[in-house]
């Protein structure tokens, strides 16, 4: 039990916002398309004084990277680094 529960925690940073409502939409977004996700900010008990109130990431699992990153890719734009 403790393996598979490791592989399928989402660890891997797809989408980083100030806007808990826009990680909220991305994360409906990928659900919606069969990728497993987890939502994690600064306002989260469990991850306090990470970096400025509010700041919202969405993780997927490694697995599915390549898909989420398509997904968004296709329904927000890609982002230029």
């Amino acid at each position: 039990m403790a393996g598979s529960e490791t592989e399928s925690r989402p660890t891997v940073r797809i989408f980083e916002t100030w806007d808990r409502p826009s990680a909220d939409i991305v994360a409906g977004l990928l659900e919606a398309n069969g990728v497993t996700c987890l939502v994690r900010g600064t306002a989260d008990a469990t991850h306090f004084g990470i970096g400025p109130p509010g700041f919202w990431r969405v993780y997927v699992q490694a697995s599915d990277e390549a898909r989420a990153q398509e997904i968004l890719d296709a329904e927000i734009g890609r982002e230029e680094e």
